[in-house]
């Protein structure tokens, strides 16, 4: 057999028969004076305790179990070796002798880092219980608006949730995500008063659904109308299956007449003026032209770009320390298809949620991650840095975006914003590389590769083959 492998042997000074006349003496002294019977002499000797009655209990004494663990490490070998066949290395051993008992030490990592998983992972009746929520809460809030749909996302859904995450939901008003299609010549468009922008409509939502939650919700409790940030959401616990839950919601002003979509780039805004309400600016010409140089004079145009769809100014890639790009660019509503591409690169192998967890987990014990609000790396963060590792061993363990989107047909088309978020839905059309690492083997090589990976000048995209300046 053509394998080369070392083997290791501690050396041994005396015979095991020393060491058991050793311990033969040290056991004799006290435990001697308690015998008080022939039969118990005997079993002493064999190391095996009856009890009172005389039933074997199978236990041995702490010395016998000592000197059998002794002289089973005389009688073995430990073999360092490359990868092989189990069965072929054990035949090729077995010409030598006998071999009574093994194991392979490579595994070993692997099958904790897959009980690691499966002791963290959501399960299927925590997915299940998921989706009730939902539901409950969709019968609750279809009293104010009777074709919305609120359907769970993120962690919730994509595969790589850990149990006891929170359940992340969007309040879909579009029926985006019901899997329904409408009615033939019906549809229902909501419109809200005294709403200037879409994120004004959007917070006057919630604020009504956090009303209804708070007064008539059952079982939720805690209930937080956060509309001032950056994706305005109502957070509460829902005490029957005791999640914590933030409920966003889309909602457009846009009407069915004022939908351009313009070579896959989504141009629609409102067209009639009367639907804008602006605010009270009194400033005249001259202060608006003096503040116009003010602004500009102090404007960090190094580290910052200016985004006028958003009405605020955006890091530049190079001035984040680490800068992983959105496989789906800017767009806002995306989170249905960044969990699908997640489940289905879940699905592809299982060493993906493997490693994911594994690094997740390690990320929460060396404070990398956090569960308080601050300037940690997300959870979502670290998914991707795996998914792009992955994609970049010498034989890719899966493939990249662009080459899911070769592989969609036209059911999968899906252009979100603007933003072309197509990628192939049916994993039989994804033929993978010949992969043949270990958990083990991946979880080194993730460490080694981001060790050396110039997070100052490079950042890390998914979506394309190579590393994105």
């Amino acid at each position: 057999m053509a394998a080369s492998f070392a083997v290791c042997r501690l050396p041994v000074r005396g015979t095991t028969r020393a060491l058991h006349r050793r311990l033969r003496s040290v056991e004799s002294g006290p435990q001697r004076r308690a015998v008080t019977s022939p039969a118990a002499a005997a079993a002493l000797s064999t190391g095996l305790i009856k009890n009172e009655d005389g039933d074997r209990e199978g236990w041995k004494a702490f010395s016998v179990v000592q000197l059998e663990r002794h002289e089973q490490a005389e009688r073995s070998v430990l073999i360092s070796c490359n990868k092989t066949n189990e069965k072929t290395f054990l035949k090729y051993l077995s010409v030598h002798g006998d071999i009574k008992n093994c194991f392979f030490y490579d595994s070993f990592i692997d099958e904790q880092i897959m009980t690691l998983t499966k002791a963290y992972q959501v399960t299927e009746e925590n997915t299940r219980l998921r989706f009730l929520v939902c539901s409950l809460l969709r019968d609750m809030i279809s009293a104010y608006f009777p074709s919305c749909h609120v359907r769970p996302f993120g962690s919730s859904v994509n595969g790589f949730g850990k149990l006891g995450c929170d359940l992340d939901m969007l309040l879909d008003l579009d029926g985006e995500g019901s899997g329904k299609k409408p009615e033939a010549g019906m549809s229902l468009e909501y419109q809200m008063k005294r709403a200037s922008t879409e994120r004004a409509a959007t917070q006057s939502i919630l604020s009504v659904v956090g009303e209804c939650l708070e007064k008539f919700g059952p079982g939720c409790v805690g209930v937080q109308r956060i509309l001032n940030a950056r994706c305005p959401l109502v957070r509460f616990a829902h005490q029957p299956s005791t999640f914590q839950c933030d409920l966003t919601a889309n909602n457009s002003l846009a009407g069915p007449a004022d939908k351009s979509v313009i070579e896959g780039n989504d141009c629609t805004f409102v067209s009639d003026l009367r639907k804008i309400k602006l605010q009270d600016n009194t400033e005249t010409l001259e202060q608006l032209l003096r503040g116009f140089f003010d602004f500009y004079s102090t404007f960090p145009f190094d580290k910052m770009s200016i985004n006028i769809r958003k009405g605020m100014e955006q890091n530049k890639p190079e001035a984040v320390p680490l800068h992983i790009q959105n496989p789906f660019e800017a767009a806002h509503n995306v989170s249905k298809n960044a969990s699908e591409l997640l489940y289905l690169y879940g699905q592809l192998d299982e060493r993906v949620r493997g490693l994911v967890f594994a690094v997740r987990c390690w990320a929460r014990a060396h404070s990398v991650t956090s569960s308080i609000p601050g300037a940690w790396i997300t959870n979502f963060s670290l998914t991707v840095m795996v998914l792009f590792f992955l994609q970049r061993r010498a034989t890719p363990l899966i493939p990249h975006l662009d080459h899911l989107r070769s592989l969609a047909g036209p059911a999968d088309k899906s252009v979100i914003e603007g933003n072309d978020c197509t990628f192939v839905s049916d994993l039989r059309k994804i033929k993978l590389q010949d992969n043949t690492e270990t958990l083990e083997q991946l979880l080194r090589g993730f460490f080694d590769f981001y060790s050396t990976f110039p997070f100052d000048k490079m950042s890390i995209n998914i979506r394309k083959v190579r590393n994105v300046l």
